[in-house]
């Protein structure tokens, strides 16, 4: 049982590692570009102006026709055949040049919250798992484990909606594609709530497990 238990829980880190690593690998670069922009040395200058505003955006393809042979709008060439494919792009990394600086300065504090929450929801599930294999299972402990683990995700999941919405903002204001709408689909991510959620009712479900062996324990 707890075999099976510590590989699930085994899956779950492994779920919230690999967020919380592409996270810290997209600021290191954002780091290293604002690093590099203020470098006296024109090589790393050339580069921080290429990267200092990147943005990633997610497209949408206007008034999508399969029919009228609107979905495919771009092209793509093909090395092996050494012909163009149609293609429609779903999500580019673009710099986008943009004077407002405190909607970016905003966008970079959610970002970091968002790491310090995951970081955070981590140390407590870690901890839930030691407490578990330890037999120290049916407790409030675990139950205020459980509950703050399921407030950090969600926060998580608040930072990255709002920070995701912040960049649409700026990039809608300074970028236009034609046949394409820019999006916050990737921001539509269900997987960090849902665990968030889940974590919070399996609390719920504990408590009311644990007032009940109390109330029995009182009538015995």
């Amino acid at each position: 049982m707890k075999r099976r238990l510590n590989i699930l829980c085994m899956l779950v880190i492994l779920t919230l590692s690999y967020s919380v690593i592409e996270m810290g690998y997209y600021l290191m670069i954002g780091f290293r570009a604002g690093y590099e922009s203020v470098s006296d040395t024109e090589t790393h200058f050339g580069h921080a102006e290429e990267v200092k505003n990147l943005k990633t955006i997610h497209l949408i393809p206007d008034g999508i026709s399969i029919e009228g042979g609107e979905l495919m709008r771009d092209s793509i060439y093909n090395a092996k055949s050494g012909s163009y494919l149609p293609a429609a792009y779903a999500s580019l990394a673009v710099n986008v040049p943009t004077e407002r600086q405190m909607p970016n300065f905003w966008v970079g504090v959610l970002v970091i919250m968002q790491l310090i929450c995951l970081l955070k929801a981590m140390i407590f599930f870690i901890r839930l798992i030691v407490a578990i294999n330890r037999s120290q299972i049916f407790c409030w402990e675990n139950v205020k484990r459980l509950r703050r683990l399921g407030f950090l995700l969600l926060v998580a999941f608040g930072c990255n909606l709002a920070s995701e919405y912040l960049n649409l903002q700026i990039v809608q204001e300074v970028l236009e594609l034609p046949g394409y709408a820019i999006s916050m689909r990737e921001a539509m991510s269900i997987t960090i709530p849902v665990l968030g959620l889940c974590a919070l009712i399996v609390a719920e479900v504990f408590a009311i497990g644990l007032k009940m062996k109390e109330e029995q324990d009182l009538t015995i």
